[in-house]
Order: structure tokens, then sequence, then C-alpha cells
């Protein structure tokens, strides 16, 4: 069977040394009326881990549903701190017997941004073999605008097993009040960036990535909701390729530019992964 991998990539520096991560509660949100259920494969609670605690890979295998043996692998000397609840769901999540209510009080990942170009990841190895997968959940995009370069913030992403032909959901966040939301991809080879979704910096946002490599050319859409479960936006771009799909979730990758600082927290809460049949777009919110 082909085998899957979600891949946790963070950056981080000698930043970690700092404060464990405090309990944020941003745009916290009311408990939301059920609208209806999100059937997934996955689910991250991380409940198991208490906040401010450096993540182990127990707390990663432990705290996801369904919890598998052997399921996180890390690499890299950066820390990722568990952080508190902050958002609620839209719609009841559903992953095999067990239903999750919108309110569930579930827990966050948080990461400083302090530096640029330092890596950890953390990697889901699954078992599953389809061409399509969507991922989502909510994102707290913690860095400023920047007054000079142009950081780019890896958030989601997935490749083709065989070409490695990425789309990937990226902030932008450079120069000249430039702060948006964008696919980047690389049809054979090219890096390609779609049109842009305007986002504010420290905001959350639901976003939903769905990559379909199933038809010979790899079909890509980003969805972004609001706190209000409004949708701000939507960009659609596509590959040259048509493979099995490698996804992967990005933790505040800084692909360039100057690093942000300790306040500049990026977190992401209920996060879920489908694919085959289950891979909708958009998935929730």
């Amino acid at each position: 069977m082909t085998r899957h991998l979600l891949i946790l990539l963070l950056f981080c520096a000698s930043c970690f040394g700092q404060a464990v991560v405090p309990n944020r509660r941003l745009n916290f949100q009311p408990a939301a009326t059920t609208t209806g259920n999100l059937n997934v494969d996955w689910y991250l609670t991380m409940t198991n881990g208490a906040i401010g605690t450096v993540v182990t890979a127990a707390i990663m295998t432990n705290g996801t549903l369904p919890v598998t043996s052997g399921l996180w692998s890390k690499t890299g000397t950066g820390k990722l701190h568990v952080g508190g609840h902050t958002n609620n769901l839209h719609s009841t999540v559903t992953v095999g017997a067990v239903t999750i209510p919108v309110d569930f009080a579930n827990h966050s990942l948080c990461l400083s941004n302090t530096s640029a170009n330092e890596f950890t990841t953390w990697e889901m190895d699954t078992s599953i073999a389809d061409r399509k997968m969507t991922i989502a959940g909510w994102v707290y995009l913690a860095v400023t605008n920047k007054a000079s370069g142009q950081p780019l913030f890896d958030l989601v992403s997935m490749q083709g097993e065989a070409t490695g032909q990425s789309v990937v959901a990226q902030l932008q966040s450079g120069p000249s009040g430039t702060y948006v939301l964008e696919i980047e991809s690389n049809p054979g080879g090219v890096t390609t960036h779609s049109s842009n979704i305007n986002v504010n910096p420290r905001t959350w946002y639901w976003l939903s990535l769905k990559g379909d490599y199933n038809t010979g050319v790899g079909q890509c859409s980003l969805y972004v909701y609001d706190t209000n479960f409004a949708l701000v936006g939507s960009v659609t771009s596509t590959n040259s390729v048509g493979e099995n799909i490698n996804p992967a979730m990005h933790l505040g990758q800084n692909e360039g530019g100057a690093g942000g600082n300790s306040s500049d927290i990026f977190c992401f809460e209920h996060i879920v992964g489908a694919h085959g049949a289950k891979a909708i777009q958009p998935l929730g919110p």
C-alpha cells in the first residue's frame, strides 16, 4: 500500500529558551449552532498535553484521533508548545465512531516566529492510497507585515509522490501593505502563485486546502473563512501531475526575510484531514 506522510514542519531558532506559550484566547467563539457534520479520517485534539508543555511524540500520537502507535516522529531541534482552546467548530466532527461537539475544548499547537529558516519536522506516517486530500482547521496568522523583504510562511502543503510537485497554502507578509493568503505550486518545476486572498495579521482564519491529483492534472483549491464562519475568499491552481499525494502540514515555515519576535505566536487548532471520498472542499468550517 502506498505510504503517505503528514509533516509538521516548523521554523524556529534559539528563541525556544523563552517562557512557555500562554493560553491564547483571541477571538474566542461562543458555542456555535451546529450546521452539519464533517466526516474525516483524523483529528488533532492535543488535550492529553498540559498547556505550555513542550510537544513530544507521545503527546502528538495520543492527541490524534484515531490513536495509532508510533504515529508521529520528529527531526530537528525546535520545540512546539501545547496552546489553549480559542475557537469552536461550526460543525461536529466525526472520526470513526467518535463525534466531536462544536464546543469541544481541545488544545492547540503553538510556536513562536523569532527567526527565519530553521526547521523542525513532525512527521505523521499514514497508510493511505489515494490522490485526493483535504486538510483544514483554524490558523492564527501571528506575524505582522514586514517592512522589507518578502517572508513567505507555508501553512499547509501537498506534494506528488513521484514528481514532488507541490500545492501550498501560503501566507505572504511582504512590503507595501501586502498581507495575503495564496496557493503556491510548481507545475513542471516552475514556482507559480495564484491570485490573492486579502487577510489581516494577528487574526484567526479557517483554512481548507484540497489537492486532487486524480485526473492527470493536479486540481488545487484554497478556501478561507473568518471567525464568523463567513467566506473571505477562495482561489484555485493546477499542477501538471497525475499521481498519489504526499500530504504535509507546515506550521509557520518562514521561507525568507527576517524573523519576527516573541509575540508572533502561530497557533493551529481543530486540525482535521480527509482523503478519498471524504476529501470534500471546502472541508468545514
